[in-house]
């Protein structure tokens, strides 16, 4: 997650050139995770797409949970990050982004 966040800090200012960089980086970092791991990482993923202010940054948060989701092989949303779900419509709503969400909470069934 550390090297997905890095990325992100990176790719801030000219985050529409980086879209292949967010890409490659989400799916190493999903590839060579464990089943087990991608689930532990999904509430760090979630707290990370909070902090996004960017809608680029903030749809490719959304596509990391998603892709951790379905390495995991898991409906379960983390429980640690269910607080945090008002607080990311908002974010969505407010990023243009509903339907990055909308995705991501259909998987979880929210």
């Amino acid at each position: 997650m550390k090297e997905f966040r890095n990325c992100l800090l990176k790719a801030r200012d000219r985050c529409e050139d980086d879209e292949w960089a967010l890409l490659n980086a989400r799916e190493e970092i999903v590839r060579t995770m464990t089943p087990g791991e991608a689930y532990d990482a999904l509430a760090e993923a979630v707290k990370l797409t909070e902090e996004q202010d960017r809608p680029f940054c903030f749809a490719n948060c959304c596509w990391l949970i998603l892709a951790l989701a379905r390495k995991a092989d898991t409906t379960q949303f983390p429980p640690e990050a269910l607080p945090i779900i008002s607080s990311l419509k908002s974010k969505a709503n407010l990023l243009h982004e509903q339907h990055e969400l909308e995705e991501v909470l259909k998987w979880f069934r929210i």
